[in-house]
């Protein structure tokens, strides 16, 4: 969902209660989550932060394994540069919720562009064939690796099923049609979503604690 522009902490130091109030009350409604659920993401921001104001990139990759089931470094990497929001190389609490908030109860049009933007390498709106080859190489099996023609035919196969106008490169409305039209395209390149029964798990942990 929308929202104004982060209002980062400066310092290290994590939010006082007052403030962390007050980012409560901000993002109600500007999240899918209810006030006991933001309280929770918080307990769970600050294990991970060390109760600093941000988690550091080592070991916000290391949670996105280790919770939310993701595998290929690759693509957590892309993840944590989507929540990275000011570009600061860290993640702040406000930065962490919203992605949450998308992850974990995202619109399918919300995840198709957060997965597009994932995709998305040279920060274009579009995916050419060098980009997708690339994509492709990140999740490819070794067999795949010895035979650089199998991700060729990868490619062919994918983009006969998203290339809507056939010029070879995949804009973002072809692959909003696809994904939408067949849900499992939206991870058709690489993981950038949490591993399903992962997914499950933590909404369950959130809501009934």
């Amino acid at each position: 969902m929308g929202g104004t522009k982060n209002q980062q902490p400066s310092k290290g130091n994590a939010l006082t209660k007052k403030a962390e109030m007050t980012l409560i009350e901000k993002l109600v409604p500007e999240t899918y989550f209810s006030e006991n659920e933001l309280k929770y993401l918080i307990k769970f921001f600050k294990k991970h932060s060390g109760e600093t104001a941000f988690i550091e990139k080592p070991d916000f990759l290391e949670m996105l394994h280790e919770v939310f089931g993701y595998t290929e470094h690759f693509f957590m990497n892309r993840v944590f540069l989507q929540a990275d929001t000011n570009k600061d190389a860290r993640v702040g609490l406000e930065e962490f919720i919203r992605l949450m908030s998308l992850l974990l109860r995202g619109a399918k049009e919300e995840k198709i562009k957060f997965c597009f933007n994932c995709y998305d390498l040279n920060e274009t709106m579009q995916l050419s064939r060098d980009v997708i080859i690339t994509l492709l190489n990140q999740t490819s099996t070794e067999a795949a690796e010895r035979n650089p023609d199998m991700v060729l035919d990868l490619l062919e196969m994918i983009l006969k099923k998203m290339d809507q106008d056939g010029d070879g490169v995949l804009i973002f409305e072809e692959f909003k049609n696809a994904a939408l039209e067949d849900w499992l395209l939206i991870e058709a390149f690489g993981q950038c979503l949490p591993d399903y029964k992962c997914h499950v798990s933590f909404l369950d942990r959130m809501t009934n604690h």
